[in-house]
């Protein structure tokens, strides 16, 4: 569990059942012991924070924010306080709300990569591009092999259309590990988006391969064999892919990373 960072708040008993249980992921009764240790010490900003904490992993992100407020009204120089309340302003879309909150942590903690990468995702949401590079960069620059950072500037780049950066980016994504459907897709569009249309085929195969049933990805890379002239391989593609678009019924749209289909994978 995170911790805020000043130490100088009494831990008392139920304040440390709460932890015990936040440690064990018994969310629902670390709630209630934080909210027990806040009820006997109103001024021990701690409890209050781990009933934020606790309520931010039970997806109850409206009460987080009221939690994470009280926190900053009794310690408003905790970086941590400032920086759990905008991702929970985060998870409600409210970027707007998100953006000061993230500045402010940053503000207290230069050094804190998880509040610039984190920083990166809210200005890329509110197409604030060029900061939300500098964000990501910043992020890069403090953990060396920041995968997530390194992914939330190559999409920024490709929304640019830098697709040269965006290569060298999603290229680090995968050295550092994140080697995923969406990063083979995404870097294959910016290979064909620079003409490097043999590198395009080998990433939307290689996202082919990791989800077979999603069509769209067949029709991305038809339109590469069609450009190479390589027309029979783009007429079964074509075909595949229509085939299986037409069976793919939409599904619940997931919060975090856009919609979610049947047969499809997340980017």
């Amino acid at each position: 569990m995170r911790h805020a960072t000043d130490n100088t708040a009494p831990e008392n008993a139920a304040y440390c059942e709460g932890q015990r249980l936040a440690a064990a992921s018994r969310n629902d009764a670390a709630l209630l012991a934080f909210e027990e240790a806040f009820r006997q010490e109103p001024a021990n900003y701690k409890a209050i924070f781990g009933v934020g904490l606790m309520l931010q992993r039970l997806e109850q992100h409206s009460d987080a924010i009221a939690a994470f407020s009280r926190v900053i009204s009794l310690r408003p120089g905790i970086a941590e306080a400032h920086y759990s309340r905008a991702l929970s302003f985060q998870r409600l879309g409210e970027h707007a709300q998100a953006l000061p909150d993230f500045e402010r942590a940053l503000e207290l903690a230069p050094d804190y990569p998880d509040a610039a990468y984190a920083c990166g995702v809210t200005l890329k949401n509110l197409r604030k591009y060029t900061e939300a590079i500098k964000a990501f960069s910043v992020a890069i620059s403090q953990q060396s092999g920041f995968a997530a950072a390194f992914h939330g500037r190559a999409t920024v780049r490709r929304l640019m259309e830098d697709y040269q950066g965006a290569v060298s980016d999603f290229s680090e994504c995968i050295a550092n590990g994140l080697d995923s459907y969406g990063v083979r897709l995404l870097r294959g569009l910016a290979y064909h988006s620079i003409g490097r249309n043999s590198e395009a085929i080998a990433d939307l195969s290689h996202a082919i391969k990791l989800c077979p049933e999603t069509g769209s990805t067949y029709i991305r890379r038809w339109q590469v064999y069609k450009d190479m002239g390589e027309e029979a391989k783009a007429a079964r593609d074509f075909e595949t892919g229509n085939r299986l678009l037409k069976a793919e019924k939409p599904t619940e749209k997931s919060p975090e990373r856009g919609s979610s289909r049947n047969g499809l994978c997340d980017i």
